[in-house]
């Protein structure tokens, strides 16, 4: 028996992957889908180094600890 571990980024995959395990021709261990919430944080923190990658490139001006904290 060969054991492969995948990461599945879309939902037409992991269909492809569920109708293989109907065939009987593998067997799935492990799946989940990721929540909602564990999304939103992830997306959120492209987010922030994506803005990270800009200012290193100059092309944007983020805003100091300081200037934030005052804002608060």
């Amino acid at each position: 028996m060969t054991i492969i571990t995948v990461e599945i980024r879309n939902n037409k995959a992991l269909k492809i992957l569920e109708g293989l395990e109907d065939a009987m021709l593998i067997r799935l261990k492990g799946t989940k889908k990721m929540s909602a919430e564990k999304k939103r944080i992830l997306k959120g923190i492209k987010s922030a180094l994506n803005e990270v990658e800009l200012h290193a490139k100059g092309k944007v001006k983020l805003q100091t600890a300081r200037d934030f904290l005052n804002e608060v």
